[in-house]
């Protein structure tokens, strides 16, 4: 019995999605540290920001905010910037006291826009939703 062509697109791409892997082996830890760098990274072209934008992307996809505290937050990636200064924030319908983070340092002019991390908090201080923009 011969399969159907759909049936073998999504048996290929089944495949394929497991032989590159999702990085959900990739403990925790590891995706704060590679967050916590790519915000504090100097960030000198293109490829780089595509690439913080990507780990940005990848480490809130593997849920590395899940479960934190705003101390946490703060202990791993930095103070970052209250959300009040930035009025996006609050067209998201973010606090004023949720925290925001631009990943990556550099002339956006050369480097192009950067992307952005926005983490909000519950009254208890519990992570209860983030925002990212993404540039890739």
């Amino acid at each position: 019995m011969r399969m159907p062509k759909i049936a073998a697109v999504i048996l290929f791409a089944f495949f394929i999605s497991g032989a590159c892997g999702s990085g959900s082996d990739v403990p925790r830890e590891e995706w704060l540290r590679r967050l916590q760098n790519a915000i504090r990274s100097k960030t000198e072209s293109r490829e780089t920001n595509l690439r913080n934008s990507r780990t940005l992307e990848q480490a809130l996809d593997q849920d590395a905010l899940k479960n934190m505290m705003r101390f946490q937050v703060k202990k791993e990636l930095g103070s970052g910037q209250s959300c009040g200064r930035h009025p996006e924030c609050l067209d998201l319908g973010f606090q004023a006291d949720d925290l925001y983070y631009a990943v990556g340092e550099g002339d956006e002019t050369k480097i192009g826009k950067r992307p952005v991390l926005i983490v909000g908090f519950d009254q208890k201080g519990n992570v209860i939703r983030v925002w990212n923009l993404r540039i890739h």
